[in-house]
């Protein structure tokens, strides 16, 4: 598809990052969660939520609740994407 082609996504699925999709995180106060695909490498993390469907706020307010989580678990740099697969759009949070 045409979003593949995207630079910042295609960057995704290239082999220079430590993929964990769907991995389970555990928040300090017990909640449990799981984003989509979460990219790393040293000193950096990228968390990416895949969306089928129109935008929605909270969408966004979830992806800003991984970056917090991945940030907590020491990770100084933290970069969070929404990708929309039905329109074709890329939305950082």
């Amino acid at each position: 598809t045409t979003i593949l082609r995207h630079p910042l996504v295609k960057d995704w699925f290239s082999d220079a990052w430590d993929v964990r999709s769907e991995a389970t995180i555990l928040s300090s106060t017990g909640q449990v969660l799981r984003p989509d695909r979460v990219l790393l490498k040293p000193g950096r993390a990228v968390v990416i939520d895949f969306n089928t469907g129109g935008q929605h706020i909270q969408d966004k307010g979830q992806v800003q609740d991984y970056m917090a989580l991945l940030r907590a678990m020491g990770h100084a740099q933290v970069e969070g994407y929404l990708l929309y697969l039905d329109e074709g759009a890329v939305v950082a949070c």
